[in-house]
């Protein structure tokens, strides 16, 4: 089995060394940390308005409903009764066109006297 030997010779590999200006870093880091904060605090004002804020309105609108419903009780007989009259009044009635007179026959003409 012949297994091949790879040498590398890491002296001939020549990196440039990148120069890093530290000071432009710093001075573009407070700008970004407060734009990050400011998107961070806007997300998290969006979460509260989502799940604290609306779940509270909901929750009084709720409260706020609950006391204008009267307090008779409903007769469910007579309600049930209601819907099936309602229900019978939106179905369409089977109409036989064969049964129906032909309005346009034997249509008496009165004459129209002028005077």
């Amino acid at each position: 089995m012949n297994t091949i030997k790879l040498k590398f010779n890491l002296n001939k590999i020549k990196l440039k060394k990148v120069h890093i200006n530290y000071f432009a870093l710093v001075r573009y880091f407070y700008p970004i940390t407060i734009i990050i904060i400011i998107i961070v605090l806007g997300f998290f004002m969006l979460f509260l308005y989502n799940n604290v804020y609306q779940t509270i309105a909901q929750a009084e609108a709720l409260t706020d409903l609950r006391k204008h419903v009267s307090d008779e009780q409903l007769l469910k007989e007579n309600f049930e009764e209601i819907i099936e009259n309602i229900e019978q009044k939106k179905q369409p009635t089977d109409i036989d066109f064969n049964n129906l007179k032909n309005p346009f026959l034997d249509l008496s003409v009165t004459p129209v006297v002028e005077q």
